[in-house]
């Protein structure tokens, strides 16, 4: 049996996937998205521009249409580059967003 999270996140690549063929800046979204749902995100990490996915991806959809609204209004480089500083932000480390990404975050729910 899959747990909630893994089905979760599934449901949030296959979905996006369905609108933004970039899969590094597919897993990207879909850790922001767990990330504002509080989803379990320990198999996130990040590369060097991007926070991917390193499980098994389950054959899942979910909706996602209110998140392409969300994204759509930004830059691939603004997305990724958020994505890579909170998984940095959660580690602990130092980072320093734009307004830019703050607002990306906010439109998102989380907080910084």
């Amino acid at each position: 049996m899959i747990s909630l999270d893994k089905w979760r996140i599934s449901s949030y690549i296959n979905c996006l996937s369905q609108h933004f063929s970039d899969h590094k800046l597919v897993t990207s979204m879909a850790f922001l998205i767990a990330s504002a749902k509080g989803d379990d995100l320990e198999f996130f990490a990040p590369d060097t521009d991007y926070v991917a996915y390193f499980d098994k991806l389950e054959d899942v959809k979910g909706e996602c249409s209110q998140y392409v609204k969300i994204f759509s209004s930004y830059d691939e480089k603004t997305i990724r580059g958020v994505s890579v500083k909170l998984w940095y932000y959660y580690a602990n480390k130092e980072v320093k967003f734009t307004d830019r990404e703050k607002k990306l975050l906010s439109e998102l729910g989380i907080k910084v």
